[in-house]
């Protein structure tokens, strides 16, 4: 792997004025060669988010972007609104399809009011 001074991955994201915003899932083909080796350039960057899904759903690469439709929409809000979010790391996922749901007796009541 090559290997690019933090302070040059650093500058790409002031340069480019705002955070740098990857969402990306390990079970997409591409991860391993198009993502993973370069992380490292970019985890120490305050502007860089990373939203890495852990989904049994995601079967390759275009399901990472469906998967976090929700969390792209809102993201793409609050930049419209001129917010600029911190996310740092995270891990979504971890849905279980398959799991047994028979033991729930009830559902979350509605609002009352």
């Amino acid at each position: 792997m090559f290997s690019i001074p933090h302070s040059r991955t650093r500058a790409l994201s002031h340069e480019l004025g705002a955070n740098v915003h990857l969402v990306s899932s390990a079970r997409d083909g591409r991860y391993p060669y198009h993502v993973e080796p370069f992380l490292p350039l970019f985890q120490r960057d305050e502007n860089f988010d990373f939203v890495l899904s852990d989904s049994p759903l995601i079967t390759g690469h275009a399901e990472v972007a469906l998967s976090n439709v929700l969390f792209l929409v809102g993201l793409v809000n609050r930049l419209i609104d001129g917010m600029a979010p911190r996310i740092g790391y995270l891990r979504d996922g971890g849905e279980e399809p398959g799991a047994d749901r028979s033991g729930r007796t009830h559902s979350v009541p509605a609002p009352t009011g």
